[in-house]
């Protein structure tokens, strides 16, 4: 996971899109897994971390958990669906407001199933709120179905508010379909999308590829165009 500097304003778009609209319990997910769930999870905790918000970024990818190594930090403790050992796994940054729990590790079928069951996952999220202002959840894929999962829907049932990322030009309009559609059987309606753009081309690879499109037929324009587009390349890329 690659952070993305809280200053970027793709982060502010997403900031004030959420947390600043008055979203306090975020759940973000995807269709697929590797859409950057992880990463805007991050960047989000840190941008209302930045905002003076008391802030902690619960990891519940237990397909792919990678919070804990990402960052350089020990998972302090194993963790359940319960108030006291969440609190006792947390690593705490107390001067920039951020508290990171990493994903519930080694847990029995027992253990398991207690965070599909909303009562237990309402009486976990109410004793966080009552120590943080803003709640953000990296959740695995709505449509990775594995034993080991805690499925997103169970976070929103909690209360989060769920948020779907779509990687732009990789993700199958049918797999976000299914997406909605398994969350909407749960009686949960997506709040937001987050398109990340990561392997968009740049401004300045259109332009170039353009140059060579029309090369055949204006060469001196396509000439113009490769002169202008390198002079200007840090602006463009």
């Amino acid at each position: 996971m690659t952070p993305l500097p809280i200053h970027y304003a793709e982060v502010q778009r997403m900031y004030a899109a959420t947390v600043a609209r008055g979203l306090r319990q975020l759940a973000i997910t995807a269709s697929e897994a590797g859409e950057g769930v992880s990463t805007i999870a991050y960047a989000l905790a840190r941008r209302a971390a930045a905002a003076g918000e008391r802030t902690l970024l619960v990891e519940f990818n237990m397909f792919r958990p990678s919070l804990a190594a990402r960052l350089g930090i020990q998972q302090k403790s194993a963790w359940q669906c319960d108030a006291d050992a969440s609190f006792a796994a947390m690593t705490e940054f107390p001067s920039i407001r951020l508290s990171l729990l990493p994903a519930p590790q080694g847990l029995s079928g027992l253990e398991l199933i207690r965070f599909s069951d909303k009562r237990a996952m309402s009486d976990l999220f109410a004793a966080w709120r009552a120590r943080f202002d803003v709640i953000i959840c990296d959740c695995s894929a709505v449509n990775r179905t594995n034993k080991g999962n805690i499925a997103a829907s169970s976070i929103c049932e909690a209360g989060a508010a769920a948020i779907l990322t779509v990687l732009a030009g990789q993700t199958p309009a049918r797999r976000v379909a299914e997406a909605v559609t398994s969350l909407a059987e749960s009686g949960i309606t997506v709040t937001g999308t987050i398109l990340n753009k990561r392997f968009d081309p740049s401004l300045y690879q259109e332009l170039m590829r353009e140059a060579t499109r029309i090369e055949p037929f204006w060469p001196n324009i396509a000439k113009r165009i490769r002169r202008f587009t390198e002079k200007n390349r840090k602006v463009l890329s």
